[in-house]
């Protein structure tokens, strides 16, 4: 929502795990409770789909090896004249060994060769593995994209290995190659 305010952008949302009436009620409490706004100030530049949509992968393996599903074409169609499309996890369309780094590299390539080609900001949200902050899977989905945020667990100051679990979270910067550490004047 912010983005849609200070630039001025048209945001797709593909949030596969909750159905849509799930995550538009919690973008309705962000827009009132974080933002101050009401969510149908967003309804010409915010479009949320659900679990309830049509899912499908956008590599399929097949005796021939892996190749491009013609579902990439057409959702690339179907989302056209957004400016920043967000995908809930990546695991979700993907469709190839998810610990393969070639399968993960040609996956991260159709986006990033897109994202170049139209202008658009890709963001793929990728669980970590079980008990950690890290991403899962292989290497390649981190080495190829052009930047990774982390959210973590705060930990106590005391140094105690116990986490606070009070809702808080840090977000921190992975990988950046973009320089936006140097623009947020932080070390994390």
């Amino acid at each position: 929502m912010r983005i849609i305010d200070e630039d001025n952008l048209k945001i797709f949302m593909w949030l596969t795990e909750d159905k849509v009436e799930i995550s538009k009620k919690r973008a309705e409490l962000i827009a009132k409770s974080v933002i101050n706004r009401d969510i149908h100030e967003y309804d010409d530049k915010l479009f949320i789909a659900g679990s309830d949509s049509e899912s499908y992968h956008f590599l399929e393996e097949s005796r021939e090896g892996l190749r491009v599903s013609v579902e990439f074409f057409k959702f690339q169609q179907s989302v056209e004249s957004f400016d920043v499309i967000i995908i809930d996890p990546l695991i979700a369309v993907f469709g190839g060994d998810e610990n393969s780094n070639p399968h993960a590299k040609q996956f991260v390539s159709l986006f990033t060769t897109w994202a170049t080609n139209s202008n658009k900001t890709i963001i793929f949200i990728h669980h970590a593995t079980k008990g950690t902050s890290t991403q899962r899977g292989a290497s390649a989905f981190a080495d190829a994209v052009r930047m990774i945020y982390q959210v973590e667990l705060i930990k106590p100051k005391d140094g105690q290995e116990k986490t606070l679990d009070d809702g808080m979270r840090n977000i921190v910067i992975a990988k950046d190659n973009y320089g936006s550490k140097n623009i947020l004047r932080s070390s994390e």
